[in-house]
């Protein structure tokens, strides 16, 4: 609580929600930017290991976000689907892109990728550059290796979901089905990636 914007020096907390937090050495995050192959310009978040911010030679991992019409930046996610503070608190320098695509960076570079929803955002990512070749997409790309399943599999979808079509859910189980592979699929009436 501060008495005047012009005064946050002064301001005080007004509660203590996760003080533990306040106790542990966190990861630390910078921005990092390149030119994509087109001359865009591109970002994305470097996550450290806690004590290591602008270490070098640090194994990395590159945590692609979702959506696409995500982003990732400074903020703290502990859940199954935000995993990069884990990552870095495990000694890896976590490099998350905010590729074509991703919300944030305004309308034009959020609908850009619209016709090339997999390549372009594979030529924005620094060592994905090989995405716009369709047989190497093929060789990377799930439906080409549903061959490798051999667990059972149960499979959520939402109906009306706006990121994922239901069509790809189906697809999986008729595929399944036709490889024998146990599985279950529970067909939601509304989304279920949000």
């Amino acid at each position: 609580m501060a008495d005047n914007i012009s005064h946050l020096a002064s301001a005080k907390a007004l509660t203590r929600v996760n003080n533990l937090f306040t106790q542990r050495d966190l990861p630390q995050w910078k921005t990092y930017r390149w030119r994509a192959d087109d001359g865009k310009s591109i970002e994305a978040v470097l996550l450290y290991p806690p004590g290591k911010l602008n270490a070098s030679y640090l194994r990395m991992l590159t945590l692609i976000h979702g959506g696409p019409a995500d982003a990732d930046g400074n903020h703290f996610g502990a859940d199954w689907y935000n995993w990069a503070s884990l990552a870095a608190a495990n000694g890896w320098l976590v490099f998350e892109p905010n590729y074509r695509g991703s919300s944030g960076y305004g309308d034009d570079f959020m609908t850009e990728i619209s016709a090339h929803i997999v390549s372009r955002p594979g030529k924005d990512i620094p060592g994905r550059n090989s995405l716009a070749e369709p047989a190497i997409y093929q060789q990377e790309a799930a439906l080409f290796q549903f061959d490798k399943v051999r667990t059972p599999v149960h499979d959520v979808i939402g109906s009306d979901d706006i990121r994922v079509s239901a069509s790809q859910g189906y697809l999986l189980e008729r595929a399944l089905d036709t490889l024998g592979i146990p599985h279950t699929l529970l067909v939601s009436p509304e989304r279920v990636t949000d």
